[in-house]
């Protein structure tokens, strides 16, 4: 309804009300229609200004209370501003609900004749299934209002939120359900991030154990179906076989990518459902109808500059942000914000965003501006792995320095140059092993891993006792002493390829290097805490895995003793390593962002250095990070590259791969 339509029908009815609250974000745009058409008091939220949900419930109980209880307008709006102000930035909601009226109307109650009542609440306010991240989540209200809408309209069945790696599409979708939620458009909603368990054996096991119900005789997804919703409608309650549920399937790129063979019938069998919306999040569409699409791009730019200086762990000030740009006028601080090369550098991507602004907790963003960007620089590449492509979520970062320890060198041992000649051993290409691959089981090695380390937690261990344990327990599964002790049960590592080579350990710079790694850690200053810890066992038992399924490569050596796999390396380090090589050289590096991936990194036609991550899966086949084919091996996958030609063997050494790798 537009504001003439609001002034024609008031003026025209007989008897006009004295009060009216739009609560409403944006809504002051219609307020002074109401006020042209005789309204004595209007309330209305700024026309600039969203407003939350639980500020706005907590403004009208407050106003509405008052009038009943026989206050003025004016001072139910007084006292409904003081209860928002009570709450966390209370005093930036509270002034969004502005009072419309003239200043020469007289200060009356409303309901002064009237029998004193009090205020019932009809509907109490809903507890929402799902959780969102407390942390600042800026730009994205037409996005989230998009996917409201779709929830709510009955012939949409399934939304697909869409956009890059740490764009917010998570987000998006959780605070869309939320929102529903709140409105009773949505009963109850569950969170599944599917990628968690995309390693089960099968896929029926998979989606069963991703929603908490038993696999047992079911031999495709209908059935697994069939008990997720009855499971969720039990809890619902009685009323729940008339409800509306929410499924939201997170992170679905590795399965529409690699198993959309398994994905897609499942999500028909869940399209075939009445009254449950399925929201995908993913980073590109799924190939599935009917469906509708929502794609969550980067924030504006004053949305970001917001977002930086909410996320830096201090206060910046205005001259910080000056970047030495003093023509600036009348105070106008937000156009050096928006336009400050940090803030563009982030691309207006959250997750970007977020990491960097952690890089500003020590670092002056006036006088250490050069630092700060090659660090934003290696950052975004290594959560967006090389060029905006990414197969899996990246783990959370720390960007500064707790342990003091300088980054491994070029020369340490991951890159054993100068090595004695009495352990190099010349390589001789070994067959094709013509054993099945061990299954890996991640859970049964996170678990027995993860047991060792609460005992070092509560024994209040230092750096240098649970580096030592680390190191014992890469050696004792990647060494074969697991299976020796219990054949049956233990995860097998193999220790040796049939070509003879050593066993590889980790030594102290590669210790070194794990403590500091700024993708490993969770962002802060890790410590030895639980939550700390557990997160760099995620990343350590993938890594297991990988190079479990690719011990040949981990422990084999060129002809000049160079390591076939550089090990370790970031970003930076490995392109300086290659600078200078000819084109088709590349080299392979543990990927320390991306849980169970290598990264070929080799020099294209242009002489740059390009990165890509490859991921090894469970059944050790490898997938080039922008691609769907499979290959039976890593080994196969770089023979099948025309791109990578020369193995980087360090001091401008290179070798055929053909003499490296072998097909199988």
């Amino acid at each position: 309804m537009t504001p003439e339509t609001i002034v024609e029908r008031l003026r025209q009815s007989p008897k006009k009300p004295q009060v009216v609250f739009v609560s409403a974000c944006h809504s002051g745009s219609v307020a002074q229609a109401f006020v042209e058409a005789g309204v004595k008091y209007v309330i209305a939220v700024k026309k600039e200004c969203e407003v939350r949900d639980k500020a706005a419930r907590q403004f009208a109980q407050t106003f509405y209370g008052c009038l009943l209880r026989g206050h003025s307008v004016r001072d139910a709006h007084r006292a409904a501003q003081n209860r928002v102000r009570d709450e966390a930035n209370g005093d930036v909601e509270a002034a969004k609900f502005e009072l419309f009226t003239e200043a020469s109307k007289e200060d009356e109650p409303i309901f002064a004749s009237e029998e004193r009542g009090t205020l019932e609440l009809m509907n109490a306010p809903v507890q929402p299934s799902v959780a969102v991240k407390s942390s600042p989540f800026l730009g994205r209200s037409l996005e989230i209002q998009e996917v409201y809408n779709h929830i709510i309209n009955s012939e949409v069945r399934t939304i697909v939120v869409t956009g890059p790696l740490g764009i917010g599409k998570s987000q998006v979708a959780l605070r869309a359900v939320r929102y529903a939620e709140e409105r009773r458009q949505i009963h109850h909603a569950v969170h599944i991030v599917l990628s968690d368990f995309f390693y089960e054996r099968d896929h029926v096991t998979a989606f069963a154990k991703a929603f908490g119900v038993s696999p047992e005789g079911a031999d495709d997804v209908q059935p697994v179906v069939e008990r997720i919703v009855r499971k969720f409608r039990q809890e619902m309650g009685p009323h729940g076989v008339h409800e509306h549920l929410a499924l939201i399937l997170d992170d679905c790129d590795r399965w529409a990518r690699l198993r959309s063979g398994d994905f897609l019938p499942f999500l028909r069998c869940l399209q075939g459902l009445d009254r449950v919306k399925i929201i995908v999040t993913a980073q590109q569409r799924i190939e599935l109808e009917p469906i509708k699409i929502v794609q969550v791009g980067a924030l504006k730019w004053s949305d970001a500059a917001d977002l930086f200086r909410k996320l830096v762990p201090r206060d910046l000030s205005n001259e910080e942000m000056l970047d030495g740009k003093d023509q600036l006028c009348d105070g106008n601080y937000r156009w050096a914000w928006e336009n400050h090369p940090v803030v563009q550098e982030t691309d207006g991507n959250p997750k970007v965003i977020e990491k960097v602004a952690h890089l500003c907790a020590d670092l002056n963003l006036l006088y250490e501006k050069d630092i700060i960007l090659n660090k934003a620089r290696e950052v975004k590449g290594e959560l967006l792995g090389g060029g905006g492509l990414s197969g899996t979520r990246a783990p959370t970062s720390s960007f500064s320095d707790p342990f003091n320890v300088p980054t491994a060198p070029l020369d340490s041992p991951f890159s054993p140059i100068g090595t004695p000649s009495s352990r190099i051993r010349h390589h001789t290409p070994a067959p094709a092993s013509t054993a099945p691959t061990p299954p890996i089981r991640s859970k049964d090695v996170y678990r027995d891993l993860w047991a060792q380390a609460e005992d070092a937690i509560r024994g209040g261990w230092d750096w240098g006792g649970f580096s030592q344990l680390v190191k014992a327990q890469f050696d004792e599964q990647l060494s074969g002493a697991a299976a020796a002790a219990a054949p049956d049960t233990a995860v097998h590592y193999q220790s040796f390829d049939s070509a003879g080579n050593e066993f590889r350990t980790l030594t102290e710079a590669n210790l070194e290097f794990l403590r500091e790694s700024p993708s490993i850690w969770r962002p802060g200053r890790p410590a030895l805490d639980r939550p700390n810890v557990q997160h760099f066992y995620d990343w350590f038992v993938r890594l297991l895995d990988i190079l479990r399924l690719n011990i040949h490569l981990w422990n084999q050596r060129t002809a000049n003793g160079s390591r076939v796999i550089m090990g370790l390396r970031n970003r930076q380090q490995a392109a300086n390593a290659l600078q200078g090589c000819e084109q088709g050289c590349f080299l392979l590096r543990l990927s320390e962002s991306l849980n169970g991936n290598f990264v070929v990194c080799y020099i294209t036609r242009e002489g740059n250095c390009k990165q890509v991550p490859v991921e090894i899966l469970p059944t050790g086949e490898a997938v080039a990070n922008t691609e769907t084919q499979r290959y039976p091996s890593l080994s196969a996958l770089i023979l099948d590259k025309p791109d990578f030609t020369l193995l980087h063997c360090g001091a401008g050494a290179t070798v055929p791969k053909e003499g490296i790798f072998v097909n199988s």
